[in-house]
């Protein structure tokens, strides 16, 4: 818009009867359903993490919304279709930290300790303060849902970053760095999987000394000879 036409209060839009592009009409539509599915996902992470995913419903997401199970149902074929989103949200704030871990400036055998560390951590931790969420991921796992194996699998990718900082650093002399992350990551399963962590935590078992062994071990392991 000309400074002219401001100056009289004048636009470039097109006037109000004036049909917009078809283009311009998809993308909007296409926004609007974007937007509506996450406001949809937005209460149904809000019940899950309230009551848990097995007692959330559809017909509960919907009364929230002020909408019909038929909308609900526009965006979200079934209701392990939420589930599904509700726990590739958790697992990308996961993913997140862990690249902020390994963009880190530090020594790899550093960012390989915090990197595990932070899942152990982030494991006790949802059993204890967040157990719906503990619980939504243990499913995903059980079940093998598409984002648990993307949560794995990149995992293994990041490990795998730090393992060849650490080969082109000198810090660690392995053959092939995928099959290392690999090993490392099926190493510190016990630590890590939702369903080792519950345990621990009702017989109040510290796992910080024997986790500490195990990336000892690993370090040791991926080390190079001097």
């Amino acid at each position: 818009m000309s400074f002219d036409a401001i100056c009289q209060g004048k636009s470039n839009r097109k006037a109000p009867d004036e049909p917009l592009p078809l283009n311009e009409v998809f993308v909007s539509q296409e926004v609007r359903s974007g937007l509506e599915r996450e406001r949809i996902a937005d209460v149904g992470e809000r019940l899950i993490r309230h009551v848990g995913h097995r007692k959330t419903t559809v017909a509960d997401i919907a009364s929230d919304l002020q909408t019909s199970r038929a909308n609900v149902y526009r965006f979200f074929p079934t209701k392990e279709a939420i589930d599904q989103h509700v726990c590739g949200r958790v697992i990308d704030q996961t993913l997140q930290a862990l690249r902020l871990v390994v963009g880190e400036n530090e020594a790899a055998t550093v960012r390989l300790q915090k990197l595990i560390e932070h899942l152990h951590q982030l494991n006790i931790r949802r059993v204890t303060e967040e157990p719906h969420v503990h619980e939504l991921l243990l499913a995903a796992m059980e079940q093998r849902w598409s984002v648990a194996l993307r949560y794995f699998a990149e995992t293994a990718r990041l490990v795998e970053a730090v393992v060849r900082d650490g080969l082109i650093g000198g810090e660690f002399n392995v053959r092939d760095p995928v099959e290392a992350a690999k090993c490392v990551v099926i190493s510190i399963t016990p630590f890590i999987y939702p369903s080792f962590a519950r345990q621990p935590v009702l017989t109040h078992q510290n796992m910080d000394d024997a986790l500490g062994i195990q990336i000892r071990f690993l370090n040791a392991s991926l080390q190079s000879r001097r």
